[in-house]
């Protein structure tokens, strides 16, 4: 772990959109009384107004208790993006997961199966063996992650435009944006996948290179492509 990659990661969920989204929504339900009792900890039997201080440090919680929970529905997506790749991306002809794969069971054959799958190992070993290079492989995580919530909370938008709000038009309008978002997850996602395992190919291959000096045909390949 970089320095700083704890407080970064922390910090997502006070400032990530869907959190704030999510938060928003769920204020929607709640009965302004309560809300003002809570919010002014009962002091004048829901009388008293809250200080902005006090509303921002409920919003700033509420935002990083719910960015985990959007999160975890999210990541109930996984499922249907691999069943996705399978049909659309098979790995038989993924030259990058088959390079990464052999890659895999040459160094760490001991940890090839289904509980560390080939993204998670090819991700750890250019952290390991090249910190530098996973940068853009970061943020393509980061997007697909950002837009993977983003159909959490397009979808209870969705819901809650047709059910509370009577407006058929905005509820479509929050289904087009879920529907997109689920595409843009996909490929954000496809492509942290493929650049995983080829950077990871890569990083072997000149680790390789760097003891003999013909280049390994795992690396030909990968590079050509």
């Amino acid at each position: 772990m970089k320095p700083g990659d704890f407080s970064t990661r922390s910090s997502r969920h006070f400032w990530h959109p869907a959190s704030r989204l999510a938060t928003r929504l769920a204020t929607q339900y709640i009965p302004p009384k309560v809300l003002r009792e809570a919010l002014s900890f009962g002091l004048g039997e829901g009388t008293a107004s809250p200080n902005s201080f006090v509303i921002g440090a409920g919003f700033l919680l509420s935002s990083y208790l719910l960015g985990h929970f959007v999160f975890m529905a999210g990541a109930k997506l996984d499922p249907i993006y691999d069943l996705w790749r399978k049909r659309a991306k098979p790995t038989n002809r993924d030259i990058a997961f088959r390079e990464a794969k052999d890659v895999q069971k040459k160094l760490t054959a001991g940890l090839v199966g289904e509980n560390f799958n080939m993204l998670k190992w090819a991700r750890a070993y250019v952290q390991v063996k090249a910190p530098t290079a996973t940068v853009e492989i970061d943020r393509l995580e980061a997007d697909s992650k950002f837009f993977r919530s983003l159909v959490v909370v397009g979808a209870l938008a969705a819901t809650h435009f047709f059910v509370r709000e009577q407006s058929p038009v905005a509820s479509v309008v929050a289904l087009v944006m879920t529907g997109l978002s689920y595409l843009r997850f996909r490929e954000q996602r496809w492509k942290m996948t493929e650049l995983s395992c080829g950077t990871a190919v890569i990083v072997y291959a000149t680790a390789l290179s760097s003891e003999d000096p013909t280049p390994s045909s795992a690396a030909v390949r990968v590079m050509e492509d």
